[in-house]
């Protein structure tokens, strides 16, 4: 099976993807690195689980909001389908 060659208009709608994705995961992963090297040893467990369960759900809705918009710019014939 041949692999489908994607129009320029798909090509930078998935390299979009994909720069979003990856903008919000070095996003993620600083938050990550960020609480354990920075934050001192008086912060309870729970209080730096809880910080980070909230920016990991702000990043959920910011990649939704992105995806949306990004969406909702792009003619709908540009998204594969899977099938």
């Amino acid at each position: 099976m041949q692999p489908k060659l994607l129009s320029n208009a798909q090509f930078a709608y998935w390299t979009a993807v994909k720069r979003i994705t990856t903008r919000l995961l070095a996003v993620w992963i600083a938050l990550i690195f960020g609480v354990v090297v920075l934050v001192p040893n008086q912060f309870s467990y729970w209080l730096i689980s809880c910080f980070l369960l909230l920016s990991f759900l702000g990043l959920v809705v910011c990649y939704a909001w992105q995806m949306d918009k990004l969406d909702n710019s792009q003619p709908a014939d540009i998204r594969i389908n899977a099938d």
